[in-house]
Formats: structure tokens, C-alpha cells, sequence
């Protein structure tokens, strides 16, 4: 999904500009947590900035990203079984994959994933267009 920022230059003049956005959804699998909540999540995405390039038209998943971002995410519930939130993605042209890298829970407690048990997920490419 994509979404429009305003930019402010120094002088006061605004502009409108594209930031990618992704919908960030997790579902609690671990049974012996039952109570606690994931609040926050830290994230790294990495994708394209819209520089030229040629590539093939076939999909090709170890194409080797041209930016990437870290941030942190507020999640939110959004049923009984999965929390979510916005990944506002301003400089980004295409999310080729992303990294899990921490939760936070309600108690405090930080679930933080090394590069070992690390937690990838390439994004859906499917866009949607319009209200419908």
C-alpha cells in the first residue's frame, strides 16, 4: 500500500510526497505466555528507492536491497489472536523483505531474535487499488 507524506523544506514550503507503507500483522503462537500482550515491535525492512536499474521480470527474492530501514512499531490488537501496525516507509519505492528482529510484551519482558532464529517474511506484492 502506498500513502502520501508532506514534506517541509527549510523555508516553510510544503510538498506531497510517496512513502511505502506495510501493514505489519502478528499472531502470539507461544503457548506459555497466554497473558501477556506484544505492544511494540522492532523491525528492519529492506527494499528499493526508485533508482534506476534493469532487472529481470521474473520474481527473484536474492535480489540484494538498495535501502534499509529500522524502526519501531506501536501495535495494536486486531482480534483476539493478532496484534498490528503501520510501517510508514518514506524513501522506499518496494519492501523486499522484512526482519523481525524484537517484541516488547506489556510486562516489560523483549523477545529479541539473533541473526541465527532470526524471523523473515517477504512481503505481499498483492496491492489493492481503490476502495473496494
Amino acid at each position: 500500500m502506498g500513502s502520501e507524506m508532506t514534506l517541509v523544506g527549510r523555508d516553510g514550503v510544503r510538498a506531497k510526497v510517496f512513502a511505502a507503507q506495510l501493514k505489519l500483522i502478528l499472531k502470539e503462537l507461544r503457548t506459555a505466555a497466554p497473558d501477556r500482550r506484544m505492544v511494540n515491535a522492532t523491525v528492519t525492512v529492506h527494499g528499493s528507492n526508485g533508482a534506476g536499474q534493469i532487472l529481470p521480470t521474473d520474481d527473484h527474492p536474492g535480489r540484494p536491497a538498495e535501502v534499509s530501514k529500522s524502526l519501531t512499531v506501536r501495535l495494536a490488537m486486531s482480534n483476539e489472536a493478532e496484534v498490528s501496525g503501520d510501517l510508514l516507509l518514506p524513501g522506499f519505492t518496494a519492501a523486499l523483505m522484512v526482519d523481525l528482529d524484537s517484541v516488547t510484551y506489556d510486562d516489560g519482558a523483549v523477545w529479541r531474535f539473533s541473526r541465527n532464529s532470526a524471523c523473515h517474511a517477504a512481503p505481499d506484492f498483492l496491492m489493492p487499488v481503490g476502495g473496494s
